[in-house]
């Protein structure tokens, strides 16, 4: 059974590092494009080891997410 309370701990943890390099990045760069960057190159080998179910929701996600903003930009566009 998952522990609510200690996956709500580690979550806050995660997310105060991740705020941590992020603000510094934006510091010393000016942009999050680093930080992007990173993340992803992150996220491709968290990704690459996944369960294929988990592997498959999470692309699904990305790519819906993808296709929403490229509609929103073609909306500007026109």
């Amino acid at each position: 059974m998952i522990d609510f309370a200690k996956m709500m701990e580690r979550n806050a943890a995660t997310r105060k590092v991740m705020k941590e390099f992020s603000d510094a990045a934006y510091a010393k760069y000016g942009s999050h494009s680093y930080t992007a960057g990173y993340l992803e190159s992150v996220l491709t080998g968290v990704i690459a080891n996944m369960s294929k179910r988990d592997r498959e929701m999470i692309l699904n996600d990305l790519a819906r997410t993808a296709d929403k903003l490229q509609k929103e930009v073609d909306k500007q566009t026109v």
